[in-house]
């Protein structure tokens, strides 16, 4: 309780209240307020005397102020940052791991490192023997010496038609033959490369005819040995795991932003990053990019922020915690947040006049801090404020200084706005959604797969980079794509062979100089040819080659020297719709087989919100009805738009109808997972009198 007593004169249009104030320790108990001054700001109770309120000033003594230890505070002016403070963790980029395996079938011959050995890209791991590799290498000296054998021949044969010792067409045919055995060893070369001999063994095998025993397994990036699963003497398939390499120089620190804070965080904000146990290391960077995946399990989003780590610092796996600079002003007017006095009529501070007067002037503030705030209109700089007993002092104005709530500020927007009324047929009623979320159109999720076994050969592209439809993703590098390829370059060179044979017996047999059974013969085996190139045309290009790599197969620009072999075992995984990479997780050298789902790419342009409407209000949803959408994680952001479909029945365990409202997202900020608010506007269904059996 607080006795008071009052002298009241009335000057013109000023009155000036004289106010004793007779404290208890026991103040307005009533209303919850215990040890006012005590308990609040840690400063005394107001002195019993030498405080006078006169309209919108206070005339304070100087006991009164010792009294209540009231402290001030200048207004200047300098720079502000709101940081936003939350958990983080320390994980490996995709580009930062890779697993390794062998290429053939084999037994592992030697191991040449050790778990924790540094590698550089190229190295020699280990070593594996293979019975595949024995054979392709016999096949390769077979064929090469029947190269050399049918070139000796061919110059005899040059000679023998010249002088018309023979006929010409038994030196086409040789022609003809050596020009397939080339096409033979050229596609010999291509298989052992394909087991990973380089260019530069199969070479020095060609001229020396010394077999290779084994085949290098070489590291794909430089790294540390994690792991190794593999021992000499074991025997392996192409798909077993052999070593893990992960490359620590550049790692990403990944804050966890929740629902409510991600309308705050933007790529290229700066970043301050700090671990336990770790006070010396304080790191600095930028938001790479924010997930586009929810964390379904914390209801937050992955803020990431890429750090170099050639120092060792960091290890993935480790928590932290990540400051964000989410805003931040320049030469802005600075007040202390312990001056702002906030009630349901606006915002106020008490400045200082002169000694012992102070007046309660109205401000507009801006950006805000733990300790400072911005003072947008109502103070400047070199102003006094009162800093400390502001509170205190505040409420011989309006009572007990409150903080505003929204049932606040409808009435203040009631009192301050003017009131629209129309008749009572034109103003339709809000259904509010029991519960909203947002969703992805059908159209603008799409997954990016493989049609084909392989192994990760190239990642194109990083988390939450905007792609092109038809943009490379990945490349994949697969042994049967290699083979179809191969098949398709011998199939052609026998296509081209039958060609000729065709057109040289083909006035032979219309002069009657040949039999028309061996015509009719290579007519068929051309058709057959031709009906076999058409298809391994079909499957690479199903697969993914390049149409003008499978020209050059089949029309073979590379043979007699005019072209290098165009064989390559790698096939683009390629953006089927324009948007953001949401999701990847692949790591180089991992084995994907045919229809994995290798990246996941989100167009959030336009975004659905699913609203549920509780079955009472079903049926007065119709589409096209107008409706607005508001976000918990955006409390500034309100979205108009209508019912665009409503779902064909309820759902009985909830009682609820689901209905979908389209809006546009062109910023990005809505992402799929978040929560919605949503009213629909719709007509108060007419009554409806239902006559019972018995009524006439």
């Amino acid at each position: 309780m607080i006795y008071t007593s009052v002298q009241v004169a009335d000057h013109g249009d000023q009155k000036i209240m004289r106010c004793s104030l007779i404290v208890c320790l026991l103040v307005w108990s009533a209303l919850g307020v215990h040890r006012l001054g005590l308990a609040h700001e840690g400063h005394r109770a107001l002195p019993s005397t030498g405080v006078t309120r006169e309209g919108n000033q206070l005339l304070i003594s100087a006991a009164a102020i010792e009294a209540i230890a009231m402290q001030s505070a200048t207004i200047k002016l300098g720079n502000l940052q709101q940081t936003l403070r939350v958990n983080a963790r320390v994980e490996l980029p995709w580009a930062g791991q890779a697993k390794v395996t062998t290429l053939t079938a084999g037994k592992i011959e030697t191991v040449l490192v050790k778990p924790g050995q540094q590698v550089v890209v190229g190295q020699e791991l280990a070593r594996v023997q293979s019975l595949e590799l024995e054979s392709l290498q016999a096949e390769l000296l077979q064929t090469a010496t029947e190269i050399t054998a049918l070139e000796q021949l061919i110059k005899q044969r040059e000679s023998l038609v010249a002088s018309g010792g023979i006929a010409g067409k038994v030196l086409l045919e040789s022609k003809s033959t050596l020009q397939r055995k080339r096409a033979q060893r050229d596609i010999q070369s291509q298989k052992l490369q394909a087991l990973g001999v380089d260019v530069a063994a199969v070479a020095s095998l060609l001229q020396s005819g010394v077999l290779l025993h084994s085949i290098p397994v070489l590291a794909p990036l430089t790294g540390t040995i994690e792991s190794i699963d593999t021992r000499p003497g074991q025997l392996v398939e192409s798909t077993d795991h052999l070593f893990d390499i992960v490359a620590l120089s550049t790692l990403n620190v990944v804050g966890e932003v929740l629902e409510g804070d991600l309308f705050q965080v933007l790529p290229g904000f700066p970043a301050r990053m700090k671990f336990p146990g770790r006070s010396n290391v304080t790191l600095t960077g930028q938001i790479a990019h924010v997930r586009m995946k929810m964390d379904t399990a914390r209801r937050s989003w992955g803020a990431v922020v890429s750090v170099d780590n050639r120092a060792g610092l960091l290890r993935p796996g480790i928590s932290g915690r990540m400051a964000i600079e989410v805003a931040a002003v320049e030469q802005a007017i600075l007040c202390p947040t312990t001056s702002l006095i906030e009630t349901e009529g606006g915002s106020f501070v008490l400045k200082r006049e002169s000694k012992g007067k102070f007046s309660r002037r109205r401000v507009r503030v801006g950006l805000r801090s733990r300790d400072m705030v911005v003072i947008e209109t109502g103070l400047f700089p070199g102003q006094q404020v009162v800093s400390r007993g502001a509170h205190l002092l505040a409420s011989l104005f309006d009572g007990i200084t409150r903080p505003k709530t929204v049932s606040d500020e409808r009435a203040i927007q009631q009192r301050t706005q003017p009131v629209v009324t129309a008749p009572s047929s034109s103003i339709p009623e809000l259904v509010l959604a029991a519960k909203a979320e947002v969703e992805l159109p059908t159209s603008h999720k799409a997954f990016a797969t493989s049609l084909i076994e392989g192994r990760v050969a190239a990642l194109a592209v990083r988390p939450g980079e905007l792609v092109e439809a038809g943009d490379v993703l990945a490349e994949v590098e697969s042994q049967q794509v290699r083979n179809v390829q191969l098949d398709l370059l011998q199939a052609s060179e026998t296509m081209r062979w039958l060609r000729s044979e065709v057109e040289r017996l083909r006035p032979l047999a219309e002069a009657g100089n040949t039999s028309t059974r061996e015509f009719a013969s290579r007519t068929l085996e051309l058709k057959t040819r031709l009906q076999t190139v058409a298809g391994l045309q079909r499957r690479l290009s199903l697969i993914g080659l390049e149409p003008s790599l499978i020209d050059r197969l089949r029309t073979g620009e590379w043979n007699n020297g005019r072209g290098a072999i165009p064989v390559s075992g790698r096939i683009a995984i390629r953006s089927p719709i324009s948007g953001r990479v949401a999701g990847m997780g692949l790591k180089f050298g991992q084995l994907v087989h045919a229809h994995d789902s290798l990246f996941e790419i989100q167009n959030t342009n336009r975004m659905w919100i699913k609203a549920l409407v509780l079955a009472n209000d079903a049926d007065r949803i119709l589409v096209g009805q107008p409706a607005v959408a508001t976000f918990p994680s955006h409390p500034n952001l309100r979205v108009n738009g209508q019912v665009v479909r409503i779902a064909p029945q309820l759902v009985s365990r909830e009682r609820v109808l689901p209905v979908w409202m389209e809006i546009p997202n062109p910023q990005g900020f809505l992402k799929d997972g978040m929560y919605a608010r949503v009213q629909i506007s719709a007509p108060k269904l007419p009554a409806v009198a239902v006559r019972g059996d018995g009524a006439k």
